[in-house]
């Protein structure tokens, strides 16, 4: 695709992006988007549309990033924070384990994330899903002895942020995360069936079977299950 293209067609999602968000706000819901990379023109536009919270993971360590990253720098990515901020809106920001990375830099990462000013408000972990024909297929699964103590050590580095289960959550369903993340089409509870995800929050017994305010767009969106973190 041709540059000037992929920017009309950025703009094109942006601005569809803020109608909609106006639209979900004034039903008094909160909006969580995740765009990638902005700047600042386009957070404050986003804020005046409506949107409470911008989701922009940093992924991993600054050292391991390049390894995984190729299209953008990790400074990038924090600038792109430093914008979200700046304008406002709260800030979702995580990282994802499983992708051939050190402890040391899971460590790194949560340094990195405690570093912002503010700290970020929700801290999703992911889990690597390996998918074949991909470069990281071959990766293990990650260890839920692991995954646990990375939990542990993310309520102590940010002790205000909700920590939440993102990717590999089906896997992993464990007490120290205080949100988990399911695809509309996993949590169909509302339509009075008895989804795989109302089964697993009903079977780890950590959180309710209804959904916190969120804005989760399309058939397909997410929804959060938030409940008690002991």
């Amino acid at each position: 695709m041709r540059p000037g293209a992929a920017y009309a067609m950025a703009l094109k999602s942006l601005s569809a992006c803020w109608r909609s968000s106006g639209e979900v706000s004034q039903l008094g819901m909160e909006v969580c988007v995740t765009l990638g990379e902005i700047g600042s023109l386009e957070a404050r536009k986003l804020k005046a549309a409506g949107v409470t919270a911008y989701n922009h993971n940093l992924d991993t360590s600054p050292e391991f990033y390049p390894e995984i990253v190729s299209t953008h720098t990790f400074q990038e990515r924090l600038d792109t924070i430093a914008a979200v901020q700046e304008s406002g809106m709260s800030v979702c920001c995580g990282g994802i384990i499983g992708m051939g990375e050190t402890e040391t830099d899971r460590l790194r990462m949560l340094e990195e994330l405690s570093n912002l000013d503010p700290a970020p408000e929700s801290v999703p972990i992911n889990c690597l899903m390996p998918m074949p024909g991909t470069p990281l297929a071959d990766q293990p699964p990650v260890d839920i002895f692991e995954l646990v103590r990375l939990i542990a050590v993310t309520r102590i580095a940010l002790p205000k942020a909700r920590v939440r289960l993102a990717a590999g959550r089906t896997r992993f369903f464990t007490r120290g995360s205080g949100t988990l993340f399911f695809r509309r089409r996993e949590f169909n509870f509302l339509r009075g069936q008895t989804s795989h995800g109302e089964k697993s929050c009903s079977r780890c017994g950590c959180c309710s079977l209804a959904p916190t305010r969120a804005a989760a767009s399309g058939s397909d969106g997410f929804i959060a299950a938030t409940g008690h973190s002991g």
